[in-house]
């Protein structure tokens, strides 16, 4: 998984947008017991929905990471239940969720955790997260080596009705490649996996929901050698032929976006767009252009998608970037933007696409109306690489220094003016209380923020209704963890539940290894101030 080592100007544009895992070096703060007191105990919650903790060991730089599974519960913030005891590699990591439909604003609401789905020591593993007075249940099947992509699509009424689609290495067992496959886990009503192989004729593109319900309804499914694209039904069986003779050759596909009512995928490297028009499935040609990064989704709105590509590399720099506008309702499709070197990355927020250019040896932020294509430039070209983040309807500027790694944080308003500025810090994660049909995401209502230098260690929770900072707690010095001043700390990612969240923090040695040995596990109430707890039991 990524991490956040910022020397060189390639790496400050990879890991701008990343997330995945972070790296923070923190000084000051931290209290609390480093000695857990262990309890093999009976005692576990007997109702509500546990919290995932990933607990991360080993090299930080190793590819699958290794990883435990500890659990956390409102009503005993003090207390991690650990399920894992050692750790394994794993390239798979979903949750299954139930929630409260609302049609009018195409959400799930009430959002409950229901399962865990990971991959460990070659199986499938269900990981049952609704508490009932004992050990959660967990439920196995065998599985071959996995990549670390999927698709899941989410049904929220009856979560084990969900169906997740996951890459796998081909003959040539590597990822990413041509010839990759997919398998199809499905589970049966208390939870137990199925995993049936994805023949290799055919290529599972993403999925559609239900306008009416929310749930999703049939897979895009495409036939590589060169047959047909097709309609799978999720819940009843039948196949609707969409379109046929694709190409006489064998064609190569790749998702872009997973929205409700489109799915944009290439082929050939050429863009396509996969829609629902008035009940009808419609698939028409977006863009006959493309380039060595490939299309990538810049974001959505109501009315539309947009994509973007450049020419060269992402990394290169050189060469040109294109983002176009593609109709969520009608078969149509509009360059909004062009420019010189590359476009890395782009988000859409307050009726705009807000997109990282590199040209040559500089950066820039620039603003791209969605409805007239102006350009506008939010931060001139320097030796900064910035990122705009739409996080559950806030605008979040990160900027990295390719000369010296530093980080700048800051969040503006809808007119791009700075409320904000959180220094010399980054983006920690978000909460999940609800989720977005249209666009196939959890939002919520606040974003968390952790300094990325040794000026200080305070975990800060941004709330976007109100828009302020507010001090969650002080995490951990590489001291407090055994290590000595000016060690990095790391710190797995946060996105809590309406009722709480839970985090594990550890030492990095000088040799790149995670120190489980005097690491922690907190836990906080996302609508609290100053609620960071530190565990100090142990039920396994």
């Amino acid at each position: 998984m990524p991490t956040f080592h910022l020397l060189s100007m390639s790496t400050v544009k990879l890991t701008a947008m990343s997330t995945a895992f972070l790296l923070i070096s923190a000084c000051g703060g931290g209290g609390g017991s480093t000695n857990i007191t262990e309890t093999n105990s009976s005692t576990w919650p007997s109702s509500g929905s546990y919290e995932v903790v990933l607990k991360p060991s080993g090299s930080l730089t190793a590819n699958p990471i290794q990883m435990s599974l500890s659990l956390v519960h409102a009503s005993t913030p003090e207390t991690e239940y650990q399920i894992d005891t050692s750790s394994a590699a794993t390239q798979l990591g979903e949750s299954l969720n139930q929630g409260q439909w609302n049609p009018t604003k195409g959400q799930f609401t009430d959002l409950q955790n229901t399962a865990y789905v990971d991959n460990r020591n070659g199986t499938v593993r269900v990981t049952l997260l609704q508490a009932n007075g004992s050990r959660p249940t967990q439920w196995t099947a065998p599985a071959a080596d996995l990549c670390g992509t999927s698709q899941l699509a989410r049904n929220f009424s009856k979560p084990f009705a969900s169906q997740l689609i996951v890459d796998t290495p081909g003959v040539d067992g590597l990822c990413n490649t041509s010839d990759d496959g997919q398998i199809l886990v499905t589970f049966s009503d208390v939870g137990v996996p199925s995993i049936s192989t994805v023949s290799s004729k055919y290529r599972y593109l993403g999925y559609l929901r239900s306008p009416t319900t929310g749930q999703p309804t049939h897979w895009l499914v495409t036939w590589k050698n060169g047959g047909q694209i097709e309609l799978w039904s999720i819940d009843q069986p039948g196949t609707t032929p969409i379109e046929s003779s694709v190409s006489t050759v064998t064609p190569q596909f790749s998702s872009v976006a997973n929205l409700s009512d489109l799915i944009l995928y290439t082929q050939d490297g050429l863009l396509k767009a996969m829609r629902m028009v008035n009940g009808t499935p419609s698939i028409s040609n977006v863009s006959a252009l493309s380039g060595t990064s490939g299309w990538k989704l810049a974001g959505n709105d109501a009315t539309h998608a947009y994509a973007y590509f450049s020419s060269g590399a992402s990394t290169s720099c050189t060469g040109t970037w294109r983002i176009t506008s593609v109709s969520r309702s009608a078969a149509s499709a509009n360059t909004l933007a062009t420019g010189t070197g590359s476009l890395v990355a782009a988000t859409t927020l307050n009726g705009a696409v807000y997109g990282t250019v590199c040209s040559g040896s500089t950066g820039s932020l620039i603003k791209v109306d969605t409805t007239t294509g102006n350009q506008t430039v939010l931060k001139a070209p320097s030796s900064t690489i910035y990122t705009a983040s739409s996080l559950s309807g806030a605008l979040a500027v990160t900027g990295i220094s390719s000369i010296n790694g530093s980080w700048s944080l800051s969040f503006l308003d809808p007119s791009d003016n700075l409320i904000y500025d959180a220094g010399n810090a980054m983006v920690y994660g978000t909460n999940e209380t609800t989720y977005e049909t249209s666009s196939n995401t959890f939002t919520g209502d606040s974003v968390y923020v952790v300094p990325q230098t040794l000026a200080g260690g305070m975990l800060r929770r941004w709330d976007v209704a109100s828009s302020t900072m507010i001090t969650v707690g002080t995490l951990p010095t590489a001291t407090d963890l055994g290590g000595t001043a000016g060690n990095l700390v790391f710190a797995s990612p946060l996105n809590p539940s309406s009722l709480l969240g839970g985090t594990f923090v550890a030492r990095i040695s000088s040799d790149t290894q995670i120190q489980t040995s005097d690491s922690r596990v907190y836990t906080l109430l996302p609508k609290a101030s100053k609620s960071l707890v530190l565990t100090t039991k142990q039920v396994k």
